[in-house]
């Protein structure tokens, strides 16, 4: 206010900077260019001062901003904070008009003044701010619906809207079918009738808020004293304006040491010589006037010592419940400890905190003899210490809390006679108050402490032994869960065996594998397999095998063939098909293979025979049914190299003529080569005890990648054995020449003949090739033949 009585020249007026402004723009303006010269430069537009935006502020605005240097600094620092506090909004609408933009910056200017204490600023609530300097402004946008019958809505379609009827009628169906749509059957003859929504109404409310300032204080604020005051009033700022700042604490303060308090508080009771309420000087007056009453006197003393005795007795009828759960608990614990195979520290922990507790209740239930007497109350004193030492002696029980004190049970005895003895009404009501309230109550928590730990005790042996019980049923279903498997797999098993052993099987196969004579093993290099052309072997899980098996050109044709075998005509007759391995498709491996198994030095030499290279030259696939089931003689009564691709087979060898003179000897000389394989099949476990020094078979089963040999003129039993719906491989035919072989041979020749419906010219001839000094297969090979063997295998 002082620049009113100063000079005009220095007034920052509005009216001033404008004539200046319009002086400066006079004072640029040039001259009009003449003809033929250079185009004038456009005129100087006046300079714009700004002024603070801030009504009480007359300073020229910083460049770009609304506010003059100081004003903007306070600005950023309230847009900080609403930043801060997602109040932007807020803060731009109380900006946006000048005269609360001012209200808001003086006052957050005057809760934080520019002295360098009040650097760190004060933070705004937010919520005042707004009720204060923002007005509120509400948009609404509101929906209803009114109800439509079909013909109301088709009228409305047309008249009201200007829709054309099958566009109305579109618009109904799509009502009618939305589940959203409310609808009733309040139409006429109660027809359906539709909520559509086509109330439409939008409003802009704009609320104008001014609320008033809540000014509250407490009862610190309300009873300072003189100094506080002082201190208050010349530190602190308020945020009132308009009005006495210093009303608040100055308008009831006096020159005193400290503002008396309101009465008929605690603290102004306390220091006014009141310190008894109403209540209290009410029993104080009953009990002066019963202290003056002899007879009342008497039995109001009674009446409280037998309440305080009726209390205890309760209290020891609960102590006897609980030294029975206790003895309940500690013999669970003892017969649960006693069960244990392995130390249980639990268990332990919980023998010892019972055993804890059975000692110090026994410390507490002790009965003074005299309560009445002159030692009861040195007797009292000694339980009592003793009590207190057993308490300390086990700190891991805590049965009373830390800040109270357990007293024994003659200690509320010997009371109960004090307070008979008492002279005033007033002692009587105090003992009787401390024991009913305090110690009584800490003897109830005491033994409901016990009794917790006892049931928790036996609840935890319940919780072990249900555990175990669990674990056990657990076990148990288990085991028969796993006997079930079995049995479920026994009973697999069996059925399969049964479909095994059905119309098609033979009762050769029922015969265990062990009852037999087994192959030779065929164990790798050292094996000799020209001494053992007479006898069957196999070799396991062969290496050379799995390669051949495995090789590009043999994999793909013979799987080729395993998918196609079992469409042949041949399967539907005995369950068996064959096709032969040829030249730049698996042979050239196949014959790699079979050449490190076959006995070359025996071999039968078939080069006068018109077909005899091609017979020694031929490699076949063999498949056969997953039902396959029969006896058969090896093709061409020659023997046999088989090697398992997939699949398992079972199988059982006989040498043609040693099963022949065996029949002969029980008079069933065969008549062809179906009467042997008959009688082959026939075969079963009786026949074991009647010639049990003439079992003539040989048994194996032949898995993946297995190799095996079965000599010359011998017949075979097999049959699947694998679930396997595939079971095929490769085989490779050989005739030997020597004495065993030959026998062999001409046994099955002579079969084939006699049977008929087989032309066995061919095979005669074949017969005329054996040399007439064979040597016996079970003899040793001349050295000449065995380096030949050695050759050929290398």
């Amino acid at each position: 206010m002082e620049d009113d009585f100063g000079d005009f020249q220095d007034c920052p007026d509005i009216v001033k900077q404008l004539e200046l402004a319009k002086k400066q723009g006079e004072a640029g303006d040039g001259a009009a260019p003449r003809a033929g010269r250079s185009k004038a430069k456009a005129k100087a537009k006046a300079a714009v001062l700004k002024i603070c935006f801030i009504t009480t502020c007359d300073s020229q605005c910083l460049k770009g901003k609304r506010w003059c240097k100081p004003h903007n600094q306070t600005y950023d620092n309230m847009h900080y904070q609403a930043r801060k506090a997602g109040e932007v909004e807020a803060l731009d609408e109380a900006m946006g008009n000048s005269a609360t933009a001012t209200a808001a910056m003086e006052e957050f200017e005057e809760m934080n003044p520019s002295d360098g204490k009040w650097k760190r600023k004060q933070l705004i609530n937010w919520s005042q701010f707004k009720r204060l300097y923002c007005v509120s402004q509400i948009r609404r946008s509101r929906q209803g619906t009114r109800p439509f019958e079909h013909g109301e809505w088709m009228i409305r379609g047309e008249k009201t809207m200007g829709w054309s009827k099958s566009a109305t009628q579109t618009e109904w169906d799509k009502h009618f079918k939305d589940p959203s749509i409310h609808r009733d059957k309040l139409g006429i003859d109660k027809s359906d009738r539709l909520w559509i929504p086509v109330i439409e109404e939008r409003h802009r409310d704009t609320d104008h808020i001014k609320s008033s300032m809540l000014e509250e204080g407490g009862a610190q604020e309300k009873q300072l004293s003189a100094d506080d005051r002082r201190v208050l009033l010349a530190q602190c700022k308020s945020n009132l304006r308009d009005r006495d700042p210093d009303s608040f604490f100055t308008h009831d303060a006096e020159d005193t040491e400290e503002t008396p308090p309101p009465k008929g508080t605690k603290r102004g009771l306390e220091e006014a010589d009141e310190a008894q309420t109403p209540a209290e000087k009410k029993l104080k007056a009953k009990l002066d006037k019963l202290s003056s009453s002899g007879p009342a006197f008497t039995a109001f003393k009674n009446a409280a010592a037998t309440k305080v005795e009726d209390k205890l007795a309760a209290h020891v009828r609960t102590a006897q419940v609980v030294r029975a759960k206790m003895n309940e608990a500690r013999t669970a614990t003892e017969e649960y400890k006693n069960a244990l195979t392995e130390k249980d520290a639990v268990v332990d922990s919980w023998q010892g905190c019972v055993a804890a507790c059975g000692e110090i209740l026994a410390t507490w239930d002790y009965d003074i003899p005299n309560p009445a007497g002159d030692n009861a109350q040195e007797t009292f004193e000694k339980y009592q210490v003793k009590l207190e030492d057993t308490l300390k002696r086990l700190p891991d029980v805590k049965l009373v809390k830390g800040d109270s004190k357990l007293f024994p049970k003659g200690y509320f005895e010997c009371q109960a006679h004090v307070m008979r003895a008492c002279k005033t009404a007033q002692e009587v009501n105090d003992i009787q108050t401390a024991l009913m309230k305090t110690h009584l109550c800490t003897v109830d928590l005491f033994l409901k402490s016990i009794l917790k730990i006892c049931n928790d005790a036996q609840s935890y042996i319940k919780q072990k032994k249900a555990s175990q019980d669990r674990s056990e049923a657990r076990k148990k279903r288990q085991q028969e869960a796993e006997q079930t498997l079995k049995a479920k797999e026994a009973a697999k098993n069996a059925a399969q065996k049964a479909r095994m052993f059905s119309k098609q099987a033979h009762p050769i196969f029922g015969i265990k594998e062990d009852s037999w004579k087994a192959f030779l093993v065929h164990s790798g290099e050292n094996f000799d397999v020209a001494a053992n052309v007479n006898k069957p072997w196999v070799m396991r899980a062969s290496a050379a095998a799995k390669t051949w098996r495995n090789h590009s050109d043999s994999s793909v044709k013979l799987s080729e063939f395993g998918g196609a075998y079992r469409k042949t005509p041949s399967i539907k007759v005995d369950g068996r098909a064959m096709a032969p391995v040829l030249q730049k498709q698996g042979k050239e491996q196949g014959e790699a293979m079979m050449q490190k198994f076959a006995p070359t030095t025996k071999l039968l030499d078939l080069s006068k025979l018109s077909d005899g290279a091609l017979f020694q030259a031929n490699l076949w696939y063999w498949g056969f049914d997953n039902k396959m089931s029969g006896a058969f003689l090896a093709p061409n009564a020659a023997s046999l190299i088989r090697v398992v691709a997939m699949g398992s087979v079972s199988m059982v060898a006989f040498d043609v003529a040693k099963i022949v003179t065996q029949m002969e000897g029980v008079n069933k000389a065969p008549n062809s080569l179906s009467d042997v394989t008959d009688f082959i099949l026939s075969l079963d476990d009786t026949y074991f005890i009647e010639h049990a020094d003439e079992n003539l078979g040989y048994a194996t089963t032949l898995n993946q990648d297995d190799i095996c040999f079965v000599p010359q003129g011998w017949i075979i039993a097999e049959q699947v054995s694998s679930t396997s719906s595939l079971t095929y491989g490769v085989r490779k035919s050989y005739l030997i020449d020597d004495v065993a072989s030959k026998n062999s041979y001409l046994a099955a020749v002579k079969l084939l003949k006699s049977g008929g419906g087989r032309n066995t010219e061919k095979m005669e001839e074949v017969a005329k090739q054996f040399s007439a000094d064979a040597v016996v297969g079970d003899g040793a090979a001349p050295a000449a033949e065995a380096a030949q063997a050695a050759v050929a295998a290398s």
